[in-house]
């Protein structure tokens, strides 16, 4: 790599390896890989993911349309209300990291 650090990686959430990226490349951003996030919805989410709701088809808009920032976070919060999931503890949590998951946090980077 010529002694210069990536620009970013992308791994799914292991904390072991989130760590040494930061160790290892600390100017560098740790993105995680949606594709990772987007498999654990239908388990953790099975609630709402598998019934005759509109969640998945929303979701999957809210995450992966051109919104700016600003209307990500409107629709992420309107869907939360939708769905009745503002108290969910994985959600929250998954938000909580939202800037290394969903793309338009991440379109400045080559």
């Amino acid at each position: 790599m010529g002694g210069r650090h990536p620009v970013s990686i992308i791994s799914d959430q292991d904390l072991a390896m989130k760590g040494a990226i930061a160790k290892i490349f600390p100017n560098t951003r740790h993105r995680l890989w949606l594709w990772h996030i987007k498999k654990k919805f239908a388990e953790k989410l099975s609630h709402v993911y598998f019934k005759k709701s509109k969640f998945k088809i929303q979701m999957k808009k809210c995450i992966q349309s051109k919104y700016n920032i600003e209307e990500f976070e409107e629709k992420w919060k309107e869907l939360m209300k939708e769905c009745e999931l503002a108290n969910d503890d994985w959600l929250n949590s998954l938000y909580d990291i939202h800037s290394s998951w969903v793309p338009v946090y991440n379109r400045d980077i080559l």
